[in-house]
């Protein structure tokens, strides 16, 4: 009950949970299309790389679905879920 009360007073801290969310769902889209890509050029690790992006999809959907849950704890998924990116556009 105090997390509603603190978010209802709080509406800027919902709205960009929910920016980040978006913004990592369609960057994990991007990189499961390029991982296709990979597929159709022949690289042999674009499996690994689209798995990967799936289970971010699955992740931030998540996230985005359960707003009070994860805003208690924003900076901990958020970071994890950047750092995972950006390991991937490194590796990848």
């Amino acid at each position: 009950m105090a997390s509603v009360i603190y978010l209802f007073f709080n509406s800027l801290l919902p709205l960009c949970h929910c920016t980040l969310c978006i913004q990592l769902l369609v960057r994990l889209i991007q990189v499961l299309i390029f991982a296709y890509g990979m597929k159709d050029a022949g690289v042999g690790n674009w499996l690994l790389l689209a798995m990967i992006s799936a289970v971010g999809i699955a992740l931030s959907q998540a996230l985005a679905a359960q707003p009070m849950i994860v805003s208690m704890s924003l900076v901990n998924p958020t970071g994890l879920s950047f750092s995972f990116v950006g390991m991937i556009s490194i590796a990848f």
